[in-house]
């Protein structure tokens, strides 16, 4: 069961403890990595545990939260080269 708490204007989902969190973020280009299937970068939750994809090694990473996991994502993301290789 989940509760809501409201501050101001910014209201947020408490999840209890031992809550479910699924996930799953990816940047996919099959002209980077043709392996993972197209998978260049990526956090999921799947499989029981939490882990990072990163072109085709994965490792498995602490969860301690998803704003974390999407903060590292994006910041990852942001220093990929734009353009078609790596």
């Amino acid at each position: 069961m989940t509760s809501c708490e409201t501050a101001g204007n910014n209201p947020r989902t408490i999840l209890p403890a031992r809550a479910t969190v699924r996930y799953n973020l990816a940047y996919i280009n099959h002209s980077i990595f043709a392996g993972d299937n197209g998978r260049v970068l990526g956090y999921d939750g799947q499989h029981g545990h939490h882990h990072r994809h990163y072109l085709g090694i994965v490792t498995e990473i602490a969860f301690k939260g998803f704003e974390e996991i999407e903060a590292l994502f994006e910041g990852e993301l942001h220093q990929l080269p734009k353009r078609g290789s790596i």
